[in-house]
C-alpha cells in the first residue's frame, strides 16, 4: 500500500477476470432463508491508513490516504468502469479544439457551506501544477519534456475554460482532480474542505483521522454515519487488524489475500490493478533472430502463469493498456508449444532470463517462465542476484546484459507508450516511435484510441515487447456491510458511499 499511486508515470515496481465472491456460509443455506436482512443504524467504518504528512489531496503521495480522498473529495469528473470520464460537478459542458468550457451545476456546497465558486477549480489546478508532485501532476504533466500544458480560467463564478496546448488531444481524464475551496491555504495541517459525501470530523496526528457524513451532499446521501482511518506502522500490521476485526475495510494487493475469500466473516470483490508484467526480447544478441522470438512467444502460456504462479490473482493481457480501459484492443493469444518445438528443431540455445529477485511476483513468473521455455527445447539461466539493490536493476536493465528481462510497472491511466516503453529498456523501436508521433495530431479520443491500437498491433508483430499479465487486487470488507460495492484501481474506496450496515431480523 506504499508503493507508488496507480495514477502516477510507468515506472518499475519492487514488487482472470474478476473473481466472483463468495462468502462462506456455516449455517444451513435453507436455514440461513429464513433470516431477512434489515438496515441497521448508521454505523463506522475503520479503514487502514500507513503514516502520511500532509492532509492535502492534490499532492498526496501516500496511497492510503489518496484512497481515503476519493470519499471526502470530487472531480469535475470521475471515472466509470472503463476508465471513460464521466461528469460529477459539471452541469453544461462545451467541448472544442483542445479546450473545453464547463458549467457548474447550482447548489454545490462545501463541507464549511460555501458555494462551490469556479475560482475553487482554477486554484485547486494551479496548486497541483506550483507544488509540482503527486498523481494528479503526474497524470497531467508528460513525462518526457515535463510541460504541464493544462490552463483554466474563470469566466464567471459557474463557469471555467481550459485549454490544453500539449501533445495530443484534450482528455476530459485531466479534470479528475479533486476541488478544495480556495482558501485551505495551510494543506498541510488545515483539514482541506471538499464537496464529497463526507467530510473531516477530526484528525490526531499519526494516529486517526474520522469522517462524518456530510448530510448537505448534491446527490444521494450515504447510509454510512462515520468513517475512521487508523495509521498502521507498517502493511504487515494491516492484514492482522482486518482479522481481529480493528478494521472494517482494506484494500488487498498481495498474494496472501485469498484467505479473505471464502471466508464467514468477510466478503471479497477484486478488481484489476494497473500493475502489469511483460518481457522484453532483447534484440541485440541470439534473440535477433526473430524465429526465436517468435518461439518464446509460442510457449508462453499465460494461463498457466496466472494459475501456477499468482495464485489466479491475475488477468492475462495483450497490450499495455489496462484490459478495463475504454483504450484497451483485444488481441488474440497464440499459444502453442508444437509451433515452439517445430520453430527450434534442433536447436538448443541457451536463454540468461533476468529479472528482480527480491519480488515475490518477479521470482514466481520467472520461475514458471523458465519451466516452459525449457519444456519446447531452450535451456534457461535464471540472472541476477537477491544481493542486488532494486536501482540497481533498474540500471542493470537498461544495459541489456541479458537475453529476456522480466518487467513490472504500473501503467498509466492514459496511455504513454513513450515513456512506458523507450525510457527503461535498451531498445527503440522504430515503427512505434513513428506511431508515436502521430499522437500530436489526434484530434480526440477517437484519434487516440485508433494510434494506440496500431502501436498493440506493431508490438504484436515485433515479438519484442511480450505483455503477460495485469495484477489483480481485493477489496476486502466486513460480511456486514452490503450494496453494490464496485471498486476500481483508482477509486476503490469510492464505492462505500452506496453501501449500508445491516443486520438479521
Amino acid at each position: 500500500m506504499i508503493k507508488k499511486l496507480s495514477l502516477i508515470i510507468a515506472f518499475l515496481l519492487l514488487t482472470i477476470f474478476p473473481l466472483s465472491s463468495c462468502n462462506k456460509n456455516t449455517t444451513n443455506k435453507n436455514e440461513e432463508e429464513k433470516y431477512n436482512y434489515l438496515l441497521a443504524e448508521a454505523g463506522e467504518i475503520t479503514v487502514p491508513l500507513t503514516p502520511f504528512d500532509s492532509l492535502d489531496p492534490l499532492t498526496t503521495e501516500n496511497l492510503s490516504y489518496f484512497y481515503l480522498c476519493g470519499l471526502v473529495y470530487e472531480g469535475l469528473y470521475t471515472l466509470d468502469k472503463n476508465y471513460r470520464p464521466r461528469p460529477v460537478l459539471i452541469q453544461d459542458e462545451f467541448v472544442g479544439d483542445k479546450t473545453i468550457r464547463i458549467r457548474l451545476k447550482d447548489g454545490i456546497v462545501f463541507h464549511d457551506g460555501q458555494n462551490l465558486r469556479a475560482s475553487d477549480v482554477v486554484d485547486s489546478l494551479n496548486r497541483i501544477r506550483t507544488i509540482g508532485k503527486g498523481p494528479y501532476y503526474n497524470l497531467i504533466v508528460n513525462n518526457i519534456t515535463k510541460k504541464f500544458a493544462l490552463n483554466a480560467r474563470a469566466i464567471d463564478d459557474r463557469t471555467v475554460e481550459f485549454t490544453y496546448d500539449g501533445d495530443g488531444p484534450f482528455l476530459k481524464e485531466y479534470l479528475i482532480f479533486p476541488v478544495v475551496k480556495s482558501d485551505n491555504v495551510n494543506l498541510k495541517t488545515t483539514m482541506p474542505s471538499g464537496t464529497g459525501p463526507f467530510k473531516f470530523a477530526s484528525y490526531e496526528n499519526k494516529k486517526e483521522l474520522n469522517l462524518e457524513r456530510f448530510d448537505n451532499y448534491h446527490d444521494e446521501i450515504s447510509s454510512i454515519g462515520k468513517i475512521k482511518g487508523i495509521v498502521h506502522e507498517s502493511e504487515d500490521l494491516i492484514y492482522t487488524s482486518l482479522e481481529t476485526g480493528r478494521i472494517k475495510v482494506s484494500t488487498a494487493w498481495d498474494l496472501n489475500y485469498f484467505k479473505f475469500f471464502n471466508n464467514d466473516r468477510f466478503n471479497a470483490k477484486t478488481y484489476l490493478s494497473n500493475e502489469m508484467y511483460f518481457l522484453f526480447l532483447n534484440p541485440s544478441g541470439v534473440l535477433q533472430d526473430a524465429p526465436l522470438r517468435e518461439a518464446i512467444y509460442s510457449s508462453i502460456d499465460k494461463d498457466k502463469i496466472i494459475k501456477m504462479a499468482l495464485n489466479d490473482q491475475a488477468y492475462p493481457s495483450t497490450g499495455f493498456i489496462n484490459p478495463n480501459s475504454y483504450f484497451y484492443r483485444l488481441n488474440q493469444d497464440e499459444n502453442s508449444d508444437d509451433k515452439a518445438r517445430e520453430i527450434l528443431g534442433d536447436r538448443h540455445e541457451t536463454l540468461n532470463l533476468y529479472f528482480y529477485w527480491n519480488n515475490e511476483y518477479h521470482v514466481k513468473i520467472a520461475t514458471q517462465l523458465a519451466e516452459e521455455f525449457r519444456g519446447v527445447g531452450f535451456k534457461v539461466n535464471l540472472v541476477g542476484s537477491t544481493n542486488e539493490s532494486f536501482d540497481d536493476y533498474k540500471n542493470n536493465l537498461k544495459a541489456g546484459g541479458y537475453d529476456i528481462a522480466l518487467v513490472g510497472m504500473n501503467t498509466n491511466l492514459i496511455p504513454d507508450y513513450a515513456y512506458t516503453i523507450n525510457s527503461i529498456l535498451p531498445y527503440q523501436s522504430t515503427a512505434i516511435n513513428e506511431a508515436l508521433s502521430e499522437i500530436s495530431d489526434a484530434k480526440d479520443e477517437e484519434d487516440l484510441i485508433k494510434i494506440t491500437n496500431k502501436i498493440d498491433l506493431i508490438i504484436q508483430h515485433e515479438r519484442i515487447f511480450v505483455p503477460l499479465v495485469y495484477k489483480v487486487d481485493a477489496l476486502i470488507y466486513s460480511n456486514s456491510i452490503v450494496g453494490e460495492i464496485e471498486p476500481n484501481a483508482i477509486f476503490p474506496y469510492r464505492t462505500l458511499r452506496s453501501a449500508y450496515f445491516t443486520t438479521k431480523q
